[in-house]
């Protein structure tokens, strides 16, 4: 895929989007929509952290600037995968990478701030997962995920937002659920979307079968148009060859004189009556 061949906009990329046929190039487009929205939320993010930790909550500058800075580097990692020429695993990979890493620096950093909120950051990238025609990001982030509840309970300074590792076991048995719904979910997403594909590539058989007649049926017409044609020159070349032959039989080919004979019946045919 060739990266600087389209306008970088949304409505473009969502009309090629609309227009792709390939299960790679729609999963190519719909990586490069999500990168086109991780990463100026990212940069905005950024510029929003320094002003409501350290302006508005009188935080601390410099864990302001490191968490804005990571916010940053973020978003421009979004918005280099996405001027690459990557494969589309590949792509898809980095894509669901890349998400995870945001989802783990989201939990590290402001969890003791946020508290489970952070959670439903998770459950909103796991209903977008669901939406993809790979299954790559939603195991990416039910990972990062899990991985990020055990930091939760069993790493993270005590706090208001501490809980016991039964809730922790609680809160698994639910995902694991959610979890298995949204694989099952996107199974049956990806279902319809192959019966789609079956009944669009039908249609397009049967259009390339009637553009096929339809060539065959203008080819067999001028073949008509072309014998129609060789047949009018023929009537008339042999309409001129009776024409030359009615001239040579009654008149002088040399002098285009009627012919003494023929001149002479319409005289024999008087005297005849007269006698």
């Amino acid at each position: 895929m060739d990266n600087l061949s389209f306008k970088r906009t949304m409505p473009a990329v969502f009309e090629l989007l609309n227009a792709a046929d390939d299960p790679s190039q729609i999963l190519y487009y719909q990586n490069i929509i999500s990168c086109m929205l991780a990463a100026p939320l990212l940069f905005f993010g950024a510029i929003a952290n320094i002003v409501i930790v350290y302006f508005f909550w009188g935080g601390d500058l410099t864990a302001a600037l490191i968490n804005s800075g990571i916010f940053f580097l973020l978003g421009l990692i979004f918005e280099l995968i996405s001027r690459k020429e990557l494969d589309s695993d590949l792509f898809d990979h980095l894509l669901s990478l890349s998400q995870s890493i945001c989802l783990a620096f989201i939990v590290v950093r402001y969890y003791h701030i946020i508290g489970p909120a952070v959670w439903s950051i998770a459950f909103v990238m796991i209903i977008l997962a669901m939406m993809r025609l790979k299954i790559t990001m939603l195991y990416y982030i039910a990972a990062t995920t899990f991985i990020c509840g055990l930091y939760v309970t069993f790493l993270l300074p005590v706090d208001g937002f501490q809980f016991a590792p039964v809730y922790f076991l609680i809160q698994n048995v639910l995902f694991t659920f959610v979890f298995s719904l949204a694989v099952a979910a996107f199974y049956m997403n990806l279902n319809r979307y192959d019966k789609a594909v079956e009944r669009l590539n039908a249609v397009i058989s049967q259009k390339e079968k009637i553009a096929g007649l339809y060539k065959n049926l203008n080819q067999t017409k001028q073949i008509l148009a072309s014998q129609n044609q060789e047949l009018r020159n023929s009537n008339e070349e042999i309409r001129k060859n009776e024409e030359r032959l009615h001239f040579l039989a009654y008149y002088d080919g040399l002098t285009e004189l009627p012919n003494r004979k023929i001149s002479m019946i319409p005289w024999v045919i008087f005297m005849v009556m007269t006698i």
